[in-house]
């Protein structure tokens, strides 16, 4: 890859992960909740010229279309978005609040299993793990409501997916959070 190319790619994911953290936020907290992001995608877009803008907009529909593309990049990105939504949900001190920022959060990774069909397992696998090893670490969700929110979270989860799916996010999720013990451990 060129490294004009290179560059646009990367200014295309930048792009794609701010629309998605911006449209999760304003969903969830309002249209206010992240002020200012629509002046630096615009700032972002600006910068390119009409060719630039055609690439960008292919790279932008092939992620969208192949689950695949740049799929560590969607790995983490997904991850740092959920448990951005998680830490908000398990900070809330009203009931309310918490239980919205749950149902939004379960309807982020219900939609991932939707859009993509084949390795969206995978990233509710990651983002499942990822909070069981947030609150093993950091002693997180260890009673009260973001403890209720966090269970009351994976159960819904496991209630809303198929059972075959659900086994599969189960399995890899323990099991990656298993090996995280036993590093943990042998350092």
């Amino acid at each position: 890859m060129a490294p004009r190319d290179e560059a646009l790619l990367r200014r295309t994911l930048l792009l794609a992960g701010l629309d998605q953290w911006g449209l999760a936020f304003s969903e969830t907290f309002g249209a206010n909740a992240l002020t200012g992001l629509s002046t630096l995608v615009g700032a972002l877009r600006n910068e390119m010229d009409v060719q630039e803008e055609a690439a960008c907009q292919g790279y932008l529909q092939r992620l969208q279309d192949e689950e695949g593309a740049a799929f560590d990049f969607k790995v983490l990105l997904r991850r740092e978005l959920h448990l951005a939504f998680w830490h908000a949900m398990i900070a809330a001190e009203d009931r309310n609040e918490a239980e919205s920022i749950m149902r939004h959060l379960g309807g982020m990774l219900l939609g991932l299993y939707e859009q993509m069909p084949t390795h969206g397992w995978r990233l509710l696998a990651d983002a499942l793990a990822s909070i069981q090893m947030r609150c093993l670490s950091q002693g997180l969700a260890i009673e009260g409501l973001g403890q209720e929110t966090t269970q009351s979270l994976f159960v819904s989860l496991a209630n809303a997916l198929p059972e075959t799916v659900c086994a599969r996010v189960m399995e890899q999720s323990s099991n990656t959070v298993r090996a995280w013990q036993e590093a943990r451990r042998s350092m």
